[in-house]
């Protein structure tokens, strides 16, 4: 990310989450194309775009879409992933149904540079049940909102959760209250492009 958005207990229901229109191929759902941008690279559509993990591997944000982007990366981004799939696992442990992603991964970028996304959460069972239950079971994972566990990163110049050194990974817990609806909250920060415009994201379904 470029910036750090709101931190913000807030709602996150409803915000921007609208279906994809899908085509299916095979049984497996295709995700549209790209939308373009100005800058730095192309932007899916607005809305939430829902897959499984093995979609995900399959989709174009993987194998690239066509024509391919000279220097598209596929094995990276098949890595980034398979580190994904690891949280996944974990979050589907404690409860969590789906998770979001959005920033340079969701994007036409040929070589993306993390992967960032959210995950909705009770308030009263993430700080009572799930955040101690994901601290014996994924530590580096249960503290990515926890600022005081950040490491500075000489490369972003910035300091970073340590899940992202690990493996370039941040995913966020976001609380389910109603100040994630204004603006600058995490929702609708990755909602949004560098210049303002909405964008999509991927739900991914635990």
């Amino acid at each position: 990310m470029e910036k750090q958005p709101k931190w913000v207990f807030g709602k996150i229901a409803n915000i921007g989450h609208n279906s994809s229109t899908w085509q299916r191929r095979r049984g497996r759902r295709l995700l549209p194309n790209f939308s373009p941008d100005p800058l730095p690279c192309a932007v899916l559509p607005p809305g939430d775009h829902t897959l499984v993990l093995t979609e995900l591997r399959q989709s174009m944000l993987v194998v690239g879409p066509r024509p391919l982007p000279q220097g598209w990366d596929a094995s990276w981004r098949l890595e980034l992933v398979e580190r994904l799939a690891l949280r996944v696992a974990n979050l589907q442990n404690i409860g969590v149904a789906e998770l979001f992603l959005a920033g340079s991964f969701v994007q036409n970028n040929p070589v993306p540079g993390d992967i960032d996304g959210y995950y909705m959460v009770s308030p009263a069972a993430w700080l009572r049940v799930q955040r101690p239950h994901l601290m014996t079971i994924d530590p580096l994972l249960a503290n990515v909102s926890d600022h005081s566990t950040w490491v500075y990163s000489p490369e972003k110049g910035e300091p970073r959760p340590q899940l992202w050194h690990v493996a370039r990974l941040e995913l966020f817990p976001v609380p389910d209250t109603p100040a994630n609806r204004l603006p600058g909250a995490i929702p609708q920060f990755f909602r949004l492009s560098r210049q303002g415009k909405p964008k999509g994201l991927i739900r991914i379904v635990l």
